[in-house]
């Protein structure tokens, strides 16, 4: 009997048709291609499955090095940079407030009231709004009394007006949902 290569080798599959018939035949199979082994690769300093020594770890060096480094990097990077670890969350996270709530934008629809409401709750995020934008384009001249009241709610907690009341009349603004002023603050 001639000995087999490994390329030659028969796999037996049982091919179940039904499962009121549990094996219907046996099929053999040729393989054209050597069977999977498992390689272990030994590790060595270039390779990617070698641990990383604890010189080369991001997490030991020093927190204002890091800090710097987090100042020069996009929101998309910094987002990636916070999901690394608790150590990088902590580190980028007021970098991140920086860049990333610079500037907030409403529609007036109650999700993205109900976003701002949480920014503004957050300690580290609330200093770091410059600016909002109120888009009103899809919004009902009449809204419902209970977005504005939540628009206003939202409005006075804010801590600097100086910018706001320079680019919007806070009059105009009333005059487009149809409210007096002192329905507002009753």
């Amino acid at each position: 009997m001639a000995s087999q290569s490994p390329h030659d080798l028969v796999t037996v599959h049982k091919i179940q048709s039904s499962p009121t018939h549990p094996i219907a035949h046996t099929k053999k199979v040729k393989r054209s291609y050597p069977p999977i082994i498992p390689i272990i690769i030994v590790p060595t300093k270039d390779s990617p499955s070698s641990p990383i020594p604890d010189w080369f770890r991001l997490d030991s060096l020093p927190e204002e090095l890091l800090e710097e480094v987090s100042k020069h990097l996009s929101v998309t990077d910094l987002k990636c940079l916070r999901l690394t670890s608790r150590h990088m969350y902590r580190i980028s996270l007021r970098e991140y407030a920086r860049e990333g709530f610079r500037k907030i934008t409403t529609d007036f629809t109650k999700q993205s009231l109900d976003r701002i409401y949480s920014i503004l709750k957050d300690d580290v995020f609330r200093p770091q709004i410059r600016e909002v934008t109120i888009q009103w384009a899809g919004i009902d001249r009449k809204a419902p009394k209970a977005l504005v009241e939540a628009f206003w709610g939202a409005f006075n907690r804010c801590e600097n007006f100086s910018e706001f009341y320079e680019e919007v009349y806070l009059e105009a603004l009333l005059h487009m949902f149809y409210l007096p002023l002192d329905d507002l603050w009753l």
